[in-house]
């Protein structure tokens, strides 16, 4: 599961580096991981919505999970996107 906060320009802690696109981080973390796993997947996508409300974050998690074929969810938030997110990692 890649995690990822929208909105978020810079790594933190780490001024002046951006944070790469959902669609890298994920390429990023499937061409390392697979050095030592061939079978590694990404299961899905966790987004902190902290900043969005209830029906900004339910919208996001569908544009989100239809642009990038994943499940999209904030686990904080829980709700049937989470519970796709979880059913997913256990594939």
């Amino acid at each position: 599961v890649v995690c990822h906060q929208p909105g978020r320009a810079e790594i933190l802690g780490a001024p002046g580096y951006a944070v790469p696109s959902i669609e890298e981080t994920i390429a990023l973390n499937l061409r390392l991981g697979g050095r030592t796993n061939p079978a590694i997947r990404c299961a899905g996508v966790s987004l902190n919505t902290a900043g969005l409300d209830a029906d900004a974050a339910e919208r996001l998690f569908a544009e989100e999970s239809a642009r990038l074929g994943l499940p999209v969810a904030d686990p904080i938030r829980r709700g049937a996107a989470f519970e796709a997110l979880v059913d997913n990692c256990l594939k």
